[in-house]
């Protein structure tokens, strides 16, 4: 998408804005890049009063609205962030029903809308897949009456082909933006600190203690296996949600791993969006 100023940009985030979450903090990226090059860019963002106050992110210094995605006038406020001189463009990250009709309003007025998968369009096998297709082509013309599509991945664009085999508007195969820390302000952990043998082998997981999306009482379990023939040790960095490292260490604690399942703090320094 060139930078322009003739049309708007409204992203929809499939959750919070001030949960750092994959698909949130791409938008936020994504939202400052179009910013920077003079881009009229909008945030659409559910309100979400769960979020611990340490964890909640700031988000002031970007254009986002909060609202109440559950509330029934929910599609006439988003609506109402298109711009009124000129065409407007929405965004979407995520299929969820809240969001599917949005999408059913905007194209009964005509406002055209993106999506980007953040593996929704991925399928593990035969069946899957066939689920998917069905859900796809059958059930929800969420994605069908896109604009356009944007994959993170190739792999993921060229699967997606056996969903929607009708699929003719346009593809966009690009990788989420990050940002990159100053290497200055990142204070690396040796394994001594951390008291992990210098044979040992390391299993590490980056990201927050999410453990009903991320699945990481899987991940424990299934380390709990192979940890003491392995010699192996599980080190998991990133910041608690919702009591997860908690619920973790006694997992790991209850499985007889405890002492080789390590949980940390990033090594990132805090900083603002």
């Amino acid at each position: 998408m060139t930078a322009s100023a003739s049309f708007r940009v409204i992203h929809v985030f499939p959750d919070s804005a001030r949960l750092s979450s994959g698909p949130c903090n791409a938008i936020l990226a994504i939202m400052e890049s179009q910013l920077s090059h003079g881009m009229d860019v909008r945030g659409i963002s559910p309100v979400d009063n769960k979020i611990p106050a340490a964890q909640r992110q700031p988000i002031e210094h970007l254009p986002i609205r909060e609202v109440d995605f559950e509330a029934a006038d929910f599609s006439s406020t988003a609506m109402a962030a298109k711009a009124e001189d000129r065409d407007s463009i929405f965004h979407f990250q995520g299929i969820a029903s809240r969001t599917n009709r949005l999408a059913q309003k905007l194209k009964q007025a005509g406002i055209p809308y993106v999506f980007t998968s953040q593996g929704q369009l991925l399928y593990r096998g035969f069946v899957h897949g066939l689920k998917k297709f069905i859900y796809l082509n059958l059930v929800s013309r969420f994605i069908r009456d896109a604009g356009g599509l944007h994959y993170c991945t190739q792999k993921e664009a060229d699967r997606a082909r056996y969903l929607l085999p009708a699929w003719r508007k346009p593809v966009l195969v690009h990788h989420n933006l990050v940002r990159v820390p100053d290497p200055a302000s990142v204070r690396p952990r040796a394994r001594e600190e951390l008291g992990i043998p210098a044979q040992s082998f390391v299993f590490a997981y980056l990201g927050r203690f999410d453990i009903n999306h991320k699945g990481l009482d899987l991940v424990v379990k299934a380390f709990a296996r192979i940890a003491t023939p392995a010699n192996a040790f599980l080190v998991l960095v990133g910041p608690d949600f919702a009591g997860g490292r908690q619920r973790l260490e006694q997992l790991a604690s209850q499985l007889s791993c405890g002492e080789q399942e390590l949980a940390v703090d990033s090594a990132l320094p805090e900083q603002p969006m």
